[in-house]
């Protein structure tokens, strides 16, 4: 973002944004050590927040759900095809207002 903010065009951007990434250690801190100190001090705030009694008590878990579900949807279930595997996934099944009661109702006249 700075560097499109100080930069008149936008292939001035492209040569400040690169000089930027040459600097030695700007990558792991703004792309790997940055995003994850905001995620461990947002945890942080929530449970401070938590004890102090300012949120319910399992505000913090549900943060730290929010965060652990990236890595848990990433995680490889398996080949699709193999039993077993079709109960991870959840069926939406159409609502069958015949089918509702119980069993197919006959349609026939009286």
């Amino acid at each position: 973002m700075a560097a499109g903010f100080l930069s008149a065009d936008h292939a001035g951007m492209g040569v400040l944004a690169d000089q930027i990434q040459a600097v030695p250690g700007v990558s792991i801190a703004v792309h790997d050590g940055g995003p994850f100190l905001f995620y461990i001090g947002q945890l942080a705030l929530v449970v401070q927040l938590a004890v102090v009694r300012r949120v319910k008590v399992w505000t913090p878990f549900l943060v730290l759900l929010d965060l652990l579900l990236p890595f848990i949807s990433s995680l490889p279930l398996g080949d699709p095809s193999e039993p077993g595997f079709e109960m991870l996934i959840p069926r939406w099944e159409e609502h069958d207002p015949e089918t509702a009661e119980g069993g197919r109702r006959d349609h026939h006249a009286s």
